[in-house]
């Protein structure tokens, strides 16, 4: 199916492969830096484990081919001093600025939290301007992982305070966009928050990273079991039959290959039908290795105060053998003890939501499960 040469790459089971070993992410990185060097801010949508952060480390590292600081950092801090903190290393760190930088304190202009350590003060914007500064002749490149998570953790503390970050960081790029681009990725839908400041993300291309084509996730497979020394008797159709039970998932191919390892130690031999049955035994497995019952866990902080008609919702649509429209869950909803809570106006509202967060996809006025994995696990915590 390739006719790339088959390399070993080593298993990465959560952590962050090297970025050699990112597979079919090039033509998709190359597109988003000529957004990011013609002026544009990016924000990367997807679902959990789609490779957001991987792809990102594409892109840092097509920038920096090219002589263009990168200054990256996460945004998942136990506060807005911290992150701003952590900023301000990532930047003394890339413009060697040490001794400018110790002269800071990281404040929040923009929001109701502050971390005064030293004089004189500087905020969050200011900090951002000084870098963009630098951007005359190499137009300067922030990331910032997981920007919602500290925005939405603020905003519960104090309404609008999430809301001001996102503002504060629209405002830099609008004022000094010449200089300055941003990427931005988070794992938990921006939606959250920017609905109290729907103005904060208009300045920004969206850009999707979704599962692997079919060719890179049999390639993927491929030196992932040249990595590991797993033999098959036709080692491409086996590689297609993981891509296949993974959907095409960077993280769920990893997975497979390692199960496969795994089976081959006690059973001596792997068969192209074993890939599935690695996916179901992950489902059903008592210690949940693959961590998707975090799809069941988040939903009452996605969904504060109508997490039981979110659950109620997807169940319908878990258990649903095709698409549904709205008057069909409904109809549904009619013979659960939510009946009536919603109105078809709500139920609209709570199915767009839930198509943000990546649990359903839209098929022309209808909707289904947007993976079969996810559906699949979401119907194995039935009890």
């Amino acid at each position: 199916m390739t006719q790339r040469p088959i390399r070993p790459i080593p298993l990465t089971l959560g952590g962050l492969p090297d970025v050699n070993d990112i597979l079919g992410r090039d033509q998709s990185a190359s597109d988003v830096e000529k957004l990011l060097l013609g002026g544009q801010s990016v924000l990367l949508t997807g679902d959990r484990r789609t490779g957001k952060t991987c792809f990102s480390r594409v892109v840092e590292h097509g920038l920096r081919r090219r002589g263009h600081p990168v200054v990256r950092v996460s945004a998942e801090r136990a506060s807005f001093g911290d992150f701003v903190d952590a900023l301000s290393r990532e930047i003394e760190k890339e413009f060697q600025l040490t001794s400018e930088l110790q002269r800071w304190e990281p404040t929040v202009k923009a929001g109701p939290f502050e971390a005064r350590r030293r004089a004189p003060i500087v905020g969050l914007d200011q900090l951002l301007t000084k870098i963009s500064e630098r951007g005359t002749d190499k137009r300067v490149v922030v990331i910032i992982d997981e920007v919602p998570i500290l925005a939405r953790a603020m905003e519960q503390e104090k309404p609008g305070a999430g809301a001001a970050v996102l503002d504060t960081l629209r405002r830099v790029r609008q004022e000094h966009g010449s200089g300055l681009s941003m990427l931005l990725l988070g794992s938990i839908g921006f939606h959250h928050i920017a609905k109290s400041s729907p103005g904060s993300l208009n300045d920004i291309t969206k850009e999707h990273v979704g599962p692997l084509v079919e060719a890179d996730g049999v390639y993927l497979a491929r030196c992932l079991m040249a990595g590991d020394s797993i033999n098959a008797i036709d080692p491409n159709a086996f590689a297609v039959a993981v891509h296949k039970a993974a959907e095409g998932i960077p993280y769920y191919i990893h997975h497979l290959v390692r199960d496969t390892r795994n089976h081959i130690g006690v059973h001596g031999f792997a068969a192209t039908s074993l890939p599935a049955q690695l996916v179901d035994e992950a489902l059903h497995h008592v210690d949940d290795p693959w961590n998707l019952r975090h799809y069941r866990d988040r939903v009452p902080e996605y969904y504060p105060d109508r997490e039981e008609l979110a659950y109620s919702v997807l169940d319908i649509f878990a258990g649903a053998t095709g698409a549904l429209g709205v008057n069909d869950v409904m109809r549904l909803l009619a013979a659960t003890p939510h009946a009536g809570e919603t109105s078809r106006r709500g139920l609209i509202d709570l199915i767009e939501l839930l198509e943000q967060d990546h649990y359903l996809r839209r098929e022309g006025k209808a909707n289904s499960f947007r993976s079969e994995i996810v559906r699949r696990a979401w119907m194995a915590t039935w009890r």
